[in-house]
């Protein structure tokens, strides 16, 4: 069962709490991103054991959230080459964020920090494009992704283990420094 996080303070009279820091994720992390899936996605399929897998991959970076010692969400992304004669797309897995911290700005910097990880890497590797999927019905991620640049691919909807369906977004990368504007 996911906990919710205590944000710890620096004493009872403290206002605010400790800044919210991202972090590469260590293995360390793999029980709080398994249950964070299963609370955000369980019910489009078995996402506690899929991220799992995409944790473990030696291909995919994740981001944590944290504040003091609590964990407050991840976001996961890799680079996908889907043909052989195409160049790799990067692919923001997922981002997910613990409900008692959510519609607080955290995706948003999640997103953020994807993007700019991205776009640093993506010449190295010849990716021109980032992608993602999104439930159909899930309004408050879609307009996230919409105000940073994405945009809907019908070539690319499907569904999810579970039936749901999903929409494909997607956009060009920029300059790592423009990353970061168009999310703020």
């Amino acid at each position: 069962m996911l906990e919710r996080p205590r944000r710890e303070t620096e004493s009872w009279r403290a206002a605010e709490p400790p800044p919210i820091a991202l972090r590469a994720a260590t293995r360390a992390d793999s029980d709080f991103v398994a249950a964070l899936a299963d609370e955000a996605f369980g019910h489009l399929g078995n996402y506690r054991r899929i991220l799992a897998g995409w944790f473990a991959h030696a291909g995919v970076h994740t981001e944590i959230a944290q504040c003091g010692d609590a964990l407050l969400g991840f976001v996961m992304f890799a680079f996908i080459r889907a043909d052989e004669d195409q160049p790799p797309i990067a692919d923001i897995v997922a981002i997910a964020v613990h409900p008692a911290e959510r519609r607080r700005g955290l995706g948003r910097r999640l997103l953020a920090t994807a993007l700019t990880r991205i776009s640093h890497a993506a010449p190295l590797v010849g990716a021109s494009r980032v992608g993602l999927s999104v439930a159909a019905d899930n309004v408050a991620a879609r307009a996230l992704f919409e105000s940073a640049g994405f945009r809907h691919l019908a070539a690319g909807d499907g569904r999810y283990p579970n039936g749901q369906p999903y929409l494909r977004l997607a956009r060009a990368l920029v300059a790592p420094q423009d990353a970061q504007r168009r999310t703020a």
